[in-house]
């Protein structure tokens, strides 16, 4: 009879779901999806422990959903990236690695994640960027397929490459850095604004829209360069409290394939002038410093656009029936490694902000208006601005700059040593043996522990590139400022010191520096290893929808099928924990939940990212280098105590990677650095571990979960 029932609901268009998160009944509501992505977006966020960032509406959804403290996207790379999470399937399934192919006829006639919504009666409609625009969506944005309408752009988004920054000599420039006044912006607007001005409409239009429920996928441009927005945005950021990256120089035993030489960035304005050294030349640091000014900016400003989306859809009554799911495209370097934007397996390339909402589950629901209110930084004026530029007393910076100089003589000598070395063996032709390997950390200067040519050797060794490499590898410096007028009395008492390191402080992939009293803001935070392909499973199963099944190990003739993992056991796993001990905080109040597996004895141990490159070298076309072009592929995996790289040959007609073929090898150990500065994959001790990383990453995704 059960049965019948069933069915009987199932042929009157009425969602059930005896194993999903929700239960419908036939007078009950389907949820409404707002599905929120941004590009560009590193952690650099409130919610994520900057205390330097200004996002208070990012923050607020944060405090009231899942937040994923080890996101990791499969490529860091806006084509790649969107068509990989919009699929649920990986780079090597969807065969794009670039933005020049349509997964629709070059792959197969993959079921999308709106499309799947659409099938089952949902209206869906796409704003601003959320497929990567032009071939690779079909020039379409993927509608009729996976869109109820045509997706909309905002039109001033057709200024991107045009001159509208404006330069000191009262000229326009194509610059990175590019605050400008709105109103006198081409079209009198920027783009976030008309993306965040027509999710509104769209959300006070559906209020007489009857009863079917809408996928809302809303695409922010910003902080993508250029770093244009409302000039007002950097009063939130002075140039004061703007300091370098933490590690601002070039890593010890990079693999120079694994170098990003930031080409889109040399192309704009303001850089170009400069005249950069390619491909490892330093950008100057006050350039340096005002593009992290920019970026941050950026962001906020893309925060408030966020706000109005959220703001709106709690006025007309939705928070209390619709999945909110926030996440970035991919991260960016700010001058991580010496690197700016993204092309990179760096932890800072492939990590990103992702939070779930779920009413009643991750968050009880408040009257209208009060679940999301807009919260403007600009007009604000008590705003709790985050910890300012620290100042260090005379003794403590005679300290920090002996340590500095210290570091800066040990790595001067090491190169020296090397120099040194690879010359006497080079007289006795001895490269490569016993003694040699034993010499090196990475085995002989033009051989690895493994016997095979070090990947640095052309560039870095055999043409002297010890010096070139490290032309830009400087310290962060210390700066002097004057607080008063020198005398001869008291010389250095009237200086105060300010070190110029990362403001923001670095987040540790497993202890996030949030003080005690912010931790209560996001209890529901967990750092399970998780990917961007396992968006896609965990709408379905949230929203009651069919959930896809893991695909098979040949899924070009599958239309519907997911390459990730429904993430709704790790929010259950939180949900569950966190009520148990706050039974006031009202979550989890819908009993069907209470049957839910919160099980991840079994869970992913591994987190896998891929970049593809055209040569060994750093080369015109190695940030974004075209299908026919590829030669190389670097696969990657973060666990919970380490990042793995191998770059392997790779062949753009098969789509295959050789793996008898390893040009270079990463390996960083997070614990003791988390900032992967240091690769050890070539130090003999580390051999053994290298040998099991290894297996792991070739076995790939599907054997990574815990046993």
């Amino acid at each position: 009879m059960r049965s019948v029932s069933v069915l009987l609901l199932l042929r009157l268009g009425l969602c059930v779901s005896v194993c999903g998160f929700f239960t419908f009944a036939a007078e009950a509501k389907r949820p409404n999806v707002l599905f929120i992505v941004v590009d560009d977006l590193r952690t650099a966020l409130g919610c994520y422990g900057n205390k330097i960032m200004s996002t208070p509406n990012i923050d607020n959804l944060a405090k009231k959903s899942v937040k994923f403290e080890r996101a990791y996207v499969q490529q860091a790379f806006c084509g790649p990236s969107r068509t990989s999470f919009l699929t649920g399937r990986r780079p090597d399934t969807t065969r794009l690695y670039d933005n020049f192919s349509y997964w629709r006829k070059h792959a197969g006639n993959f079921t999308t994640l709106p499309q799947h919504f659409k099938q089952n009666g949902y209206f869906t409609q796409s704003v601003g960027k959320v497929f990567h625009p032009g071939k690779a969506s079909n020039h379409s944005d993927d509608y009729p397929l996976s869109w109820s309408v045509p997706a909309f752009h905002p039109p001033t988004q057709q200024y991107k490459q045009a001159r509208v920054c404006p330069g000191k000599d009262g000229k326009l420039y194509k610059n990175v850095v590019c605050p400008v006044t709105v109103s006198e912006s081409p079209g009198g607007s920027l783009p976030d604004i008309q993306s965040s001005d027509f999710a509104v409409e769209f959300l006070e239009n559906r209020t007489s829209q009857g009863e079917q429920p809408f996928f809302l996928a809303v695409g922010f441009h910003k902080p993508h360069i250029p770093l244009k927005f409302p000039k007002e945005y950097l009063d939130l950021y002075p140039m004061s409290d703007i300091h370098l990256a933490p590690n601002p120089t070039f890593p010890l035993w990079l693999p120079a394939v694994a170098w990003n030489p930031w080409t889109d960035i040399r192309e704009r304005d303001d850089v170009k002038a400069l005249n950069v050294s390619f491909p490892f030349g330093p950008v100057p640091p006050s350039l340096q410093l005002k593009m992290r000014q920019a970026y941050y900016a950026a962001t906020s400003y893309m925060d408030a656009q966020v706000g109005k989306v959220l703001a709106a859809l709690d006025k007309h009554g939705f928070a209390d029936n619709t999945i909110i799911t926030f996440l970035g495209d991919h991260g960016w370097s700010l001058g991580e490694h010496q690197e700016w934007s993204k092309y990179s397996n760096f932890d800072v390339s492939t990590r990103v902000p992702l939070l779930f909402y779920v009413p009643r589950v991750t968050s009880p629901v408040d009257t209208p208006g009060n679940n999301f209110p807009f919260q403007d930084v600009i007009s604000i004026s008590n705003f709790p601005k985050a910890q300012s530029l620290r100042e260090y007393n005379p003794h403590q910076a005679a300290q920090i700059k002996s340590q500095m100089l210290t570091r800066l003589k040990g790595v001067r000598r090491f190169k020296r040593f090397m120099d040194a070395h690879y010359e006497i063996m080079k007289r006795n032709d001895s490269l490569g043996s016993p003694a040699a390997l034993s010499s090196f950390p990475v085995g002989g200067s033009g051989r690895s522990v493994l016997g095979k040519p070090h990947p640095q050797q052309d560039l870095v060794i055999v043409n002297g590139g010890w010096r070139r490499i490290f032309q830009g590898n400087v310290l962060p410096f210390v700066t002097r400022v004057n607080t008063g007028e020198k005398t001869r009395a008291a010389p250095k008492a009237s200086l105060n010191y300010r070190l110029s390191m990362h403001v923001d402080k670095h987040i540790s992939l497993h202890s996030h520096p949030q003080r005690e009293e912010e931790a209560s803001d996001y209890p529901l935070s967990t750092s399970a290893l998780v990917e961007l392909v396992d968006v896609f499973p965990t709408l379905a199963e949230l929203a009651g929808l069919q959930v896809p099944d893991t695909c098979p190990p040949d899924p070009f003739n599958v239309l519907l099928c997911t390459e990730g993992s429904s993430l709704v056991p790790v929010i259950m796993n939180v949900t569950r924990t966190y009520a148990a001990s706050n039974p006031e905080a009202g979550i989890l109040s819908d009993p069907s939940l209470n049957s839910r597996s919160s099980d991840l004895t079994s869970w992913k141990k591994a987190a896998f990212s891929q970049f593809p490159r055209p040569d060994v070298k750093p080369q015109s076309n190695s940030d974004k280098p075209k299908l026919k072009d590829i030669r190389i592929m670097g696969y990657s995996m973060c666990t919970d105590m380490y990042r793995y790289t191998e770059w392997i040959e790779f062949d753009p007609n098969s789509f295959r990677g050789n793996w008898s073929n390893v040009y270079a090898k990463e390996l960083y150990l997070h614990r003791s650095d988390a900032m992967e500065d240091h690769n050890v994959a070539y130090y003999p001790e580390q051999m053994q571990l290298v040998e099991t990383l290894s297996e792991t990453l070739r076995n790939g995704w599907r054997y990574a979960f815990s046993s």
